[in-house]
């Protein structure tokens, strides 16, 4: 049993160096370990005799932690130590009632064994440590968490609300063997997380608006004789106000708080600002200033409307049948914007060149094609030097197949995912279908939907990707990059990648990739299952 002693709120205790006193013995214990900015729960590093945040501290819970790294930290002035999580399971109960805090440790101990590892950083809430052979992601049930992989807690250090150290009342973690943990798997601690969450009295469970991204990327929410996705941004105000009359703000947690705010500015912009003060007054909470700056410092990606409309029908709002759910600019096109640029003949148009040659007309047939289409074609041929009607016909299917991507698909889950590839000799103007996008775009607000001029690894792509789904790449020289991706004995692996990743990708438009890193997150699993 660890004692120390214990000080009044905010009093920082004198230096207390427990990298150098806990660190080494942790290590031999089988932890993995990090670094800690002192009073806080961060990890962090310093540099130059200053302490800052630590943006790959998460790496630590997949190796080993070397004597190296032990011996720079001990040096450290106060740097507290933190758990990296994944091999070690840690059950966070943040109840602050004693007997209740009690009574949830004894469920954990019925159904995931008995242990001494038993963290005390501001009682009655406490934190208990068990082992996973097959390590696992963490999951949470607000109030009581259990973390996994990507995670870590403090577990020597002074508690930032308290002004003490952490305590292991039991048996010191430091002396405690990582593999005399009870073993537990992820399906007990699932079934652990819901019976316990289930126990809690209604006082102690959040208020809260949960919608989780799986659902919203799942579900359709139908509303009256409308269907509107919960993916759809822009909304109406009327429509709004009808909703949120079903979301009352009955001091609601802060994620729930946060979420609604986010998805109306994401369905109203600037004109939601109203409506979302309004509803965060109806808390007991509502501070007038607070709201106003975070609704100025939200940043909605991807939620709107749809979130709010899925949440309110959930909770029994019917709208009427003449409400008008979604913005104009649903209800044109997806890319209303881009199509008025298009019409509205950008100021780089040829007319406005007089140094170039007359254009040629468009080869028979090719003036049938119209619509987005035969406008884009239009302008790109027009502002040429070198006219390529074909190749703009490639470029604008690119380009209309990226801002419809992810919207439309036929009956039979056909999707917009193009490949084309422009060929031609040396100055027949390949490259000006690229600039006039860019420019179309740029003018439009629509740059979001471009990738970069070059794909440097499998993973960029992937990276591209998860930032924006529906994505357009114009890659020059496509034929040296083809050539490099394909040649599997002199390219790097992360070249070579590429060109698996397109095949994969281009034959998975219509159902879900998983990607590499689920792959071999699989595999691992198995292989230490054996």
């Amino acid at each position: 049993m660890v004692t120390t002693e214990v000080l009044a709120p905010n009093k920082m205790p004198m230096s207390i160096q427990f990298m150098a006193r806990y660190g080494e013995a942790l290590l031999d214990a089988g932890y993995r370990i990090l670094p800690i900015q002192p009073g806080t729960k961060k990890p962090g590093m310093m540099r130059q005799g200053q302490w800052f945040d630590y943006p790959q501290w998460s790496r630590h819970g997949m190796r080993e932690t070397t004597a190296y790294e032990l011996d720079v930290w001990a040096t450290w002035p106060d740097a507290a130590i933190g758990v990296a999580t994944g091999n070690v399971i840690a059950i966070d109960i943040d109840v602050p009632d004693e007997a209740l805090a009690k009574g949830i440790q004894t469920l954990a101990f019925e159904r995931l064994g008995v242990t001494n590892a038993i963290r005390i950083g501001r009682a009655p809430k406490r934190l208990l440590l068990y082992r996973a052979d097959i390590p696992f992601a963490g999951f949470k049930r607000q109030p009581i968490e259990v973390l996994g992989l990507g995670q870590q807690f403090v577990a020597y250090g002074i508690h930032p609300d308290t002004g003490a150290p952490y305590q292991w009342p039991v048996d010191d973690l430091s002396e405690l063997a990582l593999s005399s943990l009870p073993a537990i798997t992820e399906a007990q601690a699932r079934r652990f997380l819901d019976e316990a969450y289930g126990s809690l009295p209604p006082l102690f469970k959040p208020k809260t608006l949960a919608l989780s991204l799986d659902e919203a990327q799942r579900s359709n929410a139908v509303v009256s004789s409308q269907v509107v996705s919960t993916q759809s941004l822009r909304g109406t105000v009327k429509a709004i106000s009808s909703a949120l009359l079903h979301l009352p703000n009955e001091d609601l947690d802060y994620d729930s708080w946060v979420r609604v705010g986010l998805a109306i500015k994401g369905a109203l912009n600037g004109e939601g600002y109203p409506i979302f003060m309004a509803w965060s007054a109806q808390s007991q909470k509502h501070d007038e200033l607070t709201s106003q700056t975070t609704w100025e410092g939200l940043r909605p990606a991807r939620i709107g409307a749809g979130t709010i409309y899925k949440l309110a029908r959930e909770r029994g709002w019917v709208p009427d049948e003449a409400l008008a759910l979604c913005g104009d600019d649903q209800t044109l096109h997806p890319a209303k914007a881009f199509i008025d640029r298009i019409t509205a003949e950008p100021a780089f148009v040829r007319d406005e060149l007089p140094d170039l040659p007359p254009a040629k007309p468009l080869p028979k047939g090719w003036d049938q094609v119209g619509g987005v289409l035969g406008a884009m074609m239009a302008l790109m041929t027009k502002t040429a030097k070198r006219p390529q009607p074909v190749l703009a016909l490639g470029a604008s299917l690119c380009a209309i197949g990226a801002l419809m991507g992810r919207k439309y698909r036929t009956e039979s889950n056909t999707r917009s995912n193009l490949y084309v590839v422009g060929i031609a000799e040396s100055g027949a103007g390949k490259n000006h279908s690229r600039v006039v996008i860019n420019e179309l775009f740029r003018r439009a607000n629509l740059l979001q939907y471009l990738g970069g001029n070059k794909i440097a690894s499998g993973s960029g792509l992937l990276t591209a990707i998860q930032r924006q789904p529906a994505i357009l790449f114009q890659l020059d020289e496509f034929g040296m990059f083809l050539a490099a991706a394909a040649d599997r004995k002199r390219s790097p692996r992360y070249v070579c990648e590429i060109l698996d990743l397109m095949t994969e990708l281009y034959t998975t438009a219509g159902t879900t990739y998983f990607g590499i890193e689920y792959a071999s997150t699989q595999h691992n699993n198995a292989h230490k299952a054996i």
